[in-house]
């Protein structure tokens, strides 16, 4: 801690004369004995770390939407395996009826879906809720709108009550434009965020 010091001396005149000192003061007249004194004041030194903003946005835009990317991979594998099982499924114990095939269809595939839906949401909130740097505040704004497009859509989806339904269901036009690509280059972050993390891994087992 540094000292910072001031010292207040009298300046002393001496003469020197048979058994008398004389102090002389530049106001004069004075023979009062002088005391020299000093005072310290210490001042309190503060480290201060400062975060770049935009390695900041970096983690927390990878916090964000890691789980964003797990649950599409769970929904897109809901699918597959429930193709890859029908046949066995079927021809086992149960015998084929459609509310059958539907319940579990529900079950496997509509409630995945229902999970992503869910997921695009708290998204779309941690995302509207974060302060940007302004350099990717409006790729982070259409991508907030594509994400809404894109989780009404699977919300719709979950929530269809029939094999009928399902068959004659049709995909809305969604936004294709890469946001999410530009957002990770204008931060600086790989486009494979969560491989290099593992954070799937952690989710699934």
């Amino acid at each position: 801690m540094e000292l910072l010091k001031r010292q207040n001396r009298p300046v002393f005149g001496l003469i020197g004369t048979v058994g008398f000192v004389f102090v002389l003061f530049a106001c004069g007249g004075s023979t009062d004995n002088a005391t020299t004194t000093s005072s310290s004041a210490p001042m309190e030194s503060t480290t201060s770390t400062t975060v770049d903003p935009t390695f900041a946005a970096g983690e927390r835009y990878i916090e964000i939407v890691a789980p964003l990317r797990c649950a599409r991979d769970l929904y897109a594998m809901s699918g597959p395996n429930f193709d890859a099982s029908a046949e066995e499924r079927w021809s086992g114990e149960w015998n084929y009826s459609e509310d059958l095939y539907f319940a579990a269809f529900k079950a496997e595939v509509l409630a995945n879906a229902g999970i992503l839906s869910d997921t695009f949401v708290q998204v779309v909130s941690d995302l509207g809720s974060y302060d940007w740097p302004s350099e990717v505040q409006e790729p982070i704004d259409e991508l907030i709108v594509q994400l809404l497009d894109e989780g009404a859509a699977y919300s719709a989806f979950s929530s269809l009550n029939s094999i009928k339904e399902v068959q004659d269901w049709e995909w809305p036009n969604l936004d294709g434009e890469n946001h999410a690509g530009l957002i990770r280059a204008k931060l600086g972050l790989p486009s494979n965020v969560n491989d290099e993390t593992n954070y799937c891994e952690k989710v699934f087992g």
